[in-house]
Protein backbone atom coordinates (compact mmCIF):
# COMPACT_ATOMS: atom_id res chain seq x y z
CA UNK A 1 0.00 0.00 0.00
CA UNK A 2 2.50 2.70 0.92
CA UNK A 3 4.49 1.63 -2.65
CA UNK A 4 1.58 2.49 -4.12
CA UNK A 5 0.77 5.83 -2.64
CA UNK A 6 4.62 6.48 -3.51
CA UNK A 7 4.10 5.75 -7.28
CA UNK A 8 1.46 8.26 -7.61
CA UNK A 9 2.48 11.27 -9.29
CA UNK A 10 1.46 14.72 -7.66
CA UNK A 11 1.67 17.83 -10.44
CA UNK A 12 2.92 20.28 -8.01
CA UNK A 13 3.32 23.64 -9.84
CA UNK A 14 6.07 25.62 -7.65
CA UNK A 15 7.40 28.96 -9.26
CA UNK A 16 10.72 29.72 -9.24
CA UNK A 17 10.40 32.91 -7.03
CA UNK A 18 8.72 30.53 -4.40
CA UNK A 19 11.31 27.86 -4.66
CA UNK A 20 14.33 29.86 -4.49
CA UNK A 21 12.49 31.81 -0.97
CA UNK A 22 12.24 28.20 0.40
CA UNK A 23 16.28 27.46 -0.66
CA UNK A 24 16.92 31.09 1.23
CA UNK A 25 14.69 30.08 4.32
CA UNK A 26 16.77 26.72 4.48
CA UNK A 27 20.42 28.03 4.13
CA UNK A 28 19.45 30.89 7.04
CA UNK A 29 17.92 28.07 9.37
CA UNK A 30 21.41 25.95 8.82
CA UNK A 31 23.51 28.83 9.31
CA UNK A 32 21.53 29.55 12.19
CA UNK A 33 22.35 25.74 13.38
CA UNK A 34 25.86 26.51 13.11
CA UNK A 35 25.86 29.67 15.09
CA UNK A 36 28.00 29.86 17.95
CA UNK A 37 24.99 30.56 19.96
CA UNK A 38 23.25 27.65 19.08
CA UNK A 39 26.51 25.52 19.72
CA UNK A 40 26.48 27.37 23.26
CA UNK A 41 22.88 26.32 23.72
CA UNK A 42 23.55 22.97 22.83
CA UNK A 43 26.61 22.19 25.30
CA UNK A 44 24.84 24.12 28.02
CA UNK A 45 21.98 21.43 27.55
CA UNK A 46 24.43 18.78 27.38
CA UNK A 47 25.78 20.02 30.69
CA UNK A 48 22.45 19.83 31.93
CA UNK A 49 21.34 16.75 30.86
CA UNK A 50 25.09 15.44 32.53
CA UNK A 51 23.82 16.87 35.80
CA UNK A 52 20.43 15.60 35.77
CA UNK A 53 21.56 12.07 34.82
CA UNK A 54 24.32 12.21 37.74
CA UNK A 55 21.25 13.32 40.00
CA UNK A 56 18.84 10.34 38.58
CA UNK A 57 22.13 7.62 39.61
CA UNK A 58 22.45 9.01 43.10
CA UNK A 59 18.50 9.43 43.80
CA UNK A 60 18.63 5.49 42.44
CA UNK A 61 21.16 4.53 44.62
CA UNK A 62 19.66 6.43 47.74
CA UNK A 63 16.32 4.57 47.31
CA UNK A 64 18.12 1.23 46.55
CA UNK A 65 19.77 1.61 50.32
CA UNK A 66 16.48 2.57 51.88
CA UNK A 67 14.25 -0.28 50.11
CA UNK A 68 17.22 -2.55 51.56
CA UNK A 69 16.75 -1.11 54.91
CA UNK A 70 12.84 -1.07 54.67
CA UNK A 71 12.92 -4.78 53.74
CA UNK A 72 15.32 -5.75 56.39
CA UNK A 73 13.25 -3.72 58.91
CA UNK A 74 9.97 -5.58 58.05
CA UNK A 75 12.07 -9.12 58.12
CA UNK A 76 13.14 -7.63 61.87
CA UNK A 77 9.67 -7.03 62.72
CA UNK A 78 7.96 -10.00 61.54
CA UNK A 79 10.61 -12.82 63.37
CA UNK A 80 10.59 -10.80 66.45
CA UNK A 81 7.82 -11.65 69.50
CA UNK A 82 5.60 -9.14 70.68
CA UNK A 83 7.33 -9.42 74.10
CA UNK A 84 10.13 -7.93 73.18
CA UNK A 85 8.15 -5.17 71.86
CA UNK A 86 6.48 -5.10 75.50
CA UNK A 87 9.39 -5.01 77.00
CA UNK A 88 10.99 -2.52 74.89
CA UNK A 89 7.48 -0.38 75.61
CA UNK A 90 6.70 -0.06 71.78
CA UNK A 91 3.78 -1.46 70.07
CA UNK A 92 4.31 -4.07 67.05
CA UNK A 93 0.97 -2.79 65.96
CA UNK A 94 2.05 0.34 65.61
CA UNK A 95 5.39 0.04 63.34
CA UNK A 96 3.60 -3.06 61.41
CA UNK A 97 1.32 0.08 60.43
CA UNK A 98 4.31 2.60 59.96
CA UNK A 99 6.43 -0.01 58.46
CA UNK A 100 3.60 -2.07 55.83
CA UNK A 101 0.53 -0.11 56.01
CA UNK A 102 2.00 3.15 55.57
CA UNK A 103 3.43 2.71 52.12
CA UNK A 104 0.45 0.47 50.77
CA UNK A 105 -2.37 3.25 51.65
CA UNK A 106 0.26 5.96 50.28
CA UNK A 107 0.62 4.15 46.94
CA UNK A 108 -3.28 3.87 46.66
CA UNK A 109 -4.18 7.32 47.56
CA UNK A 110 -1.24 8.84 45.35
CA UNK A 111 -4.09 7.27 42.36
CA UNK A 112 -6.14 10.53 42.94
CA UNK A 113 -4.22 12.89 40.87
CA UNK A 114 -2.67 16.13 42.91
CA UNK A 115 -4.33 16.02 45.80
CA UNK A 116 -3.23 12.55 46.27
CA UNK A 117 -0.19 13.29 45.18
CA UNK A 118 0.18 15.50 48.06
CA UNK A 119 -0.60 13.71 50.58
CA UNK A 120 0.77 10.37 49.20
CA UNK A 121 4.19 12.16 49.35
CA UNK A 122 3.78 13.40 52.76
CA UNK A 123 3.12 9.87 53.56
CA UNK A 124 6.22 8.44 52.27
CA UNK A 125 8.21 11.05 53.64
CA UNK A 126 6.88 10.19 56.99
CA UNK A 127 7.56 6.22 55.62
CA UNK A 128 10.91 6.87 55.37
CA UNK A 129 11.91 8.57 58.17
CA UNK A 130 9.70 5.64 60.37
CA UNK A 131 11.76 3.43 58.04
CA UNK A 132 15.23 5.06 59.31
CA UNK A 133 13.74 5.43 63.39
CA UNK A 134 12.98 1.79 63.40
CA UNK A 135 16.22 0.93 62.21
CA UNK A 136 18.28 3.11 63.95
CA UNK A 137 16.96 3.51 67.16
CA UNK A 138 13.54 1.05 68.04
CA UNK A 139 15.58 -2.25 66.23
CA UNK A 140 18.97 -1.73 68.40
CA UNK A 141 16.25 -1.18 71.29
CA UNK A 142 14.44 -4.93 71.01
CA UNK A 143 17.93 -6.92 71.11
Amino acid sequence: MLLSLMQIQANINIDPEKMKQLQDQINQLSNAANSPAAKQAVSGLAIFAGWMLGLVVVLGIIMLVITIISLIDIYHWGITDKALFEKAKEEKKKWFINLILIPFIAGVVMIIPFVGWVIGGVMYIYWLVMVLVYFFGVRKKLV
